[in-house]
């Protein structure tokens, strides 16, 4: 650790550290969950993979995330939001998960949104209670490409509920400019494991220190 905090030059921040099977991290990578940075991509995808891993056998539920980068394409309007869906709907089908977390990455912003494919329902999380902005639309149409893909056959919203959680007291909320990343692995965790969303601002130097000793030891 004391390498990653000392590490400066190009060479030793591109240095792969730690590899989960499906994720390299490198020092640049970790150097984001210290301090006050702002985690990226990486991190943020990496954490997701893991818990979803643990809770997964935990649970013996079948818990995936759809990587942010993938879902920030399908959000965007155009060829490239076609190609991105298609691709998640390739990969996996959704329907045959039971929770599907994805962080969503927006214009230098942090938020969660998560797929209960048991209850038929999706919902929402912004630490700085933004709104879900076209989220749920997205969420709702990648639904339906999938279920065609699959089955054949359109895919009837009517049957889901969307919920946003900005105006819900009860879900914490950040208040600096600089740990939403963190807010939504701790969203994440609480959520796979059943616990009510109760931690804090105060919380975050703890969580960014526990979240990289799991993501180096690539275990919870």
């Amino acid at each position: 650790m004391k390498f990653i905090l000392n590490a400066s030059s190009e060479a030793d921040l591109e240095k792969v550290v730690a590899n989960n099977g499906r994720f390299e991290l490198r020092v640049s990578d970790f150097k984001t969950l210290m301090g006050r940075e702002w985690l990226n991509d990486v991190v943020l995808n990496a954490y997701m993979y893991l818990i979803c891993l643990y809770y997964s056998t935990k649970s013996q539920k079948k818990i995936d995330h759809i990587d942010s980068l993938i879902f920030e394409q399908v959000l965007r309007p155009g060829v490239g939001s076609s190609i991105a869906g298609e691709l998640i709907t390739k990969h996996q089908n959704i329907f045959e998960k039971d929770f599907i977390v994805i962080p969503v990455h927006r214009r230098h912003h942090w938020c969660l949104a998560t797929i209960d494919v048991t209850e038929k329902s999706a919902t929402y999380y912004d630490s700085l209670r933004g709104t879900q902005g076209g989220s749920f639309d997205t969420i709702l149409s990648l639904l339906d490409t999938c279920h065609v893909h699959h089955y054949k056959k359109p895919f009837n919203k009517e049957l889901w509920t969307c919920t946003d959680t900005l105006d819900d007291d009860t879900i914490p909320r950040q208040t600096n400019c600089d740990d939403c990343g963190v807010f939504v692995c701790a969203y994440a965790e609480h959520i796979l494991a059943e616990c009510k969303c109760e931690f804090d601002q105060g919380d975050m130097p703890g969580y960014r220190k526990s979240y990289s000793q799991a993501s180096s030891m690539a275990q919870l």
